[in-house]
């Protein structure tokens, strides 16, 4: 038996029997940022809609708010100074796929050519603190949610948090 798929052991972990729209086309939006996304968050938006899990992490499914949203942070990004990392399109930059209700942004940093290699950078709300998760994004999200994988600047968010997922 194959082993299950980080999407599938997030949504059984949250519980989430729903389905978000199948057959998303992600070409327009990897035109745009002039590169191929990860296959996880692909399959993260046919599994999940837009919503939060554990009330705190927010994600952006249809592939038009997904863009919005990165163009947003990633503007927000780029007036920062020192950030430890470029920002996209910069070769290797940060380039975010998700929030949170306080403000820290969820990124890719792009530098393997292979973008399902991709680890996950994290930051808080002022771009001064950050931290990263060497997996993809949808294992970051399973491991956030089950607790195997705590970093002090989400942990308190998540405290006593059931992981539960809630469309929005």
């Amino acid at each position: 038996m194959a082993p299950a798929r980080p999407v599938d052991e997030l949504a059984a972990l949250t519980g989430w029997t729903g389905h978000a729209d199948a057959g998303i086309s992600w070409e327009a939006v990897e035109s745009a940022l002039g590169l191929t996304l990860p296959a996880d968050v692909k399959e993260l938006s046919e599994r999940f809609p837009t919503g939060l899990f554990c009330s705190f992490v927010e994600i952006y499914a249809p592939p038009e708010a997904f863009l919005a949203e990165a163009r947003d942070a990633l503007e927000l990004l780029a007036e920062q100074d020192d950030l430890p990392h470029p920002v996209h399109p910069a070769p290797g930059g940060l380039l975010p796929w998700a929030g949170t209700t306080e403000g820290h942004t969820l990124c890719w940093l792009t530098g393997d050519p292979d973008p399902d290699h991709w680890p996950v950078v994290f930051c808080d709300d002022e771009f001064e603190r950050w931290g990263e998760y060497a997996g993809g994004a949808v294992a970051f999200l399973r491991d956030l949610m089950s607790g195997r994988f705590r970093h002090d600047l989400l942990d308190e968010h998540l405290e006593g948090c059931d992981p539960v997922f809630d469309e929005i």
